[in-house]
């Protein structure tokens, strides 16, 4: 990790997920005899912050705290107009 004119020690590994990631899924409805289409949103809901020892080019030690991703979760609705929007908002905000 870098950060201005410092650098992690050691490579360090975060935990992430795709955050507000949105897709669209189609299955076809027995009940309905059609395909209906269906929107998936993806966002980080939980997080922990990870501490990051970093050595600077004037030879300085400090630590820097970044977030590392503990949870993620999914939301999924029947594709309406806006429905995106509504659903990777409403994830954001658990």
């Amino acid at each position: 990790m870098k950060l201005d004119d410092c650098q992690s020690e050691n490579q360090i590994e975060l935990r992430y997920c795709e955050v507000n990631t949105f897709y669209f899924k189609s299955t076809y409805s027995l009940q309905r005899a059609a395909v209906e289409q269906e929107c998936v949103c993806c966002a980080a809901v939980e997080t922990e912050p990870l501490s990051v020892p970093v050595l600077c080019t004037n030879g300085t030690r400090s630590h820097h705290t970044v977030l590392s991703v503990t949870k993620c979760d999914c939301l999924s609705k029947r594709c309406t107009s806006n429905t995106i929007i509504k659903l990777c908002k409403n994830i954001s905000t658990r």
